[in-house]
């Protein structure tokens, strides 16, 4: 951008004097639309990467969504399955006290510290040699 004054009337002194402050402001002028443009440049780099962290975050809420989802869905499952393995012990133990000599070497007690380390996954402390049948 080109600035041009009227300089009818003033001395030479005057006329380069104001010449040159007008190429000061040219200079810091054309010095502040650069460090505006690379302000710009670095806003809309910033807002990029902002957009690009909202899109993971939106994606991490949902897959905690579906995640929750999937753990109430689980949890009636869970209860049934430590049910049927409790109901499965009870019934072994009639067999046993019945002498079934074939179910005499199955432990209840191990098959319901298996079902309660995958569907507890450590909740008990990370104690899964939890040798009773009822928590």
């Amino acid at each position: 951008m080109t600035l041009a004054i009227g300089l009818s009337g003033c001395g030479t002194g005057q006329t380069q004097s104001l010449q040159s402050r007008l190429d000061e402001l040219q200079a810091e002028h054309e010095s502040l639309q650069q460090e505006n443009a690379s302000i710009f440049a670095e806003l809309q780099e910033t807002r990029t990467k902002l957009q690009e962290a909202q899109t993971k975050l939106e994606s991490a809420n949902q897959q905690i969504a579906e995640g929750s989802q999937l753990l109430e869905q689980l949890g009636p499952s869970r209860d049934l399955l430590l049910n049927l393995v409790e109901q499965y012990g009870a019934g072994l133990q009639v067999a046993k006290d019945l002498g079934l000599s074939e179910l005499q070497n199955t432990s209840v007690d191990d098959l319901l510290n298996q079902v309660r380390s995958l569907t507890d996954e450590g909740a008990n402390g990370g104690d899964s040699n939890n040798n009773s049948l009822n928590d």
